[in-house]
């Protein structure tokens, strides 16, 4: 069951809430309220009004409405954000997460870094980060010792196919081979040494 869809079941449909009371509802599922509030605003699973003065969730009518981020947005409404979305050009790149208690680090490659780094920050929130070593540190020694940092770009060429997901791979396996993130360096697995085949 997905979180989201959880946290909504917390609110009763079609009624309308203040910011105060959305966050104490939200603060008995995570202490991170307003995160979680943000969440369920920006991925459509909660309504607002736009001075924040009015929280909803919409009703479902039937289990086909309950589709992950279209619960509670109309047709119309989806399609002024995903065109409003597809024209917005996103920062791109290779990035680096970094436990500065202990120089462990865990990088990555994304074409909306902006958006990454607001995905992982609540992955290791609710305590669903795939990495299991660093979900671990994280809960022990806290968000404040966790820096994101941008390591590379990549220029979105304004002409032209580009192949963003294989230039983002070439990109991150650079920075994979220079930073050697394994072990006591970093949060992922050493990779498997090449079989030999003769």
């Amino acid at each position: 069951m997905d979180i989201a869809r959880l946290l909504q079941r917390r609110f009763q449909p079609g009624k309308r809430y203040t910011e105060p009371e959305v966050n104490r509802i939200l603060e008995q599922a995570y202490p991170d309220y307003a995160s979680l509030r943000r969440y369920m605003v920006d991925y459509g699973f909660m309504e607002r009004l736009d001075d924040g003065s009015s929280y909803w969730v919409e009703p479902v009518k039937d289990d086909e409405s309950q589709e992950k981020g279209k619960k509670s947005m109309n047709r119309e409404k989806r399609k002024e954000l995903v065109a409003a979305y597809m024209e917005t050009e996103r920062p791109m790149g290779v990035y680096r997460i970094t436990n500065r208690r202990n120089g462990k680090m865990w990088i990555g490659s994304s074409p909306d870094l902006d958006a990454i780094a607001k995905r992982h920050q609540f992955e290791l929130n609710m305590g669903m980060f795939r990495s299991k070593a660093m979900q671990h540190d994280y809960n022990e020694v806290g968000k404040a010792e966790f820096q994101f940092e941008v390591l590379e770009r990549l220029k979105q060429r304004k002409d032209g196919y580009q192949d963003v997901r294989h230039e983002l791979a070439v990109l991150e396996a650079k920075w994979m081979e220079q930073l050697q993130p394994y072990g006591e360096r970093g949060y992922h697995d050493a990779p498997r040494p090449a079989k030999n085949r003769d």
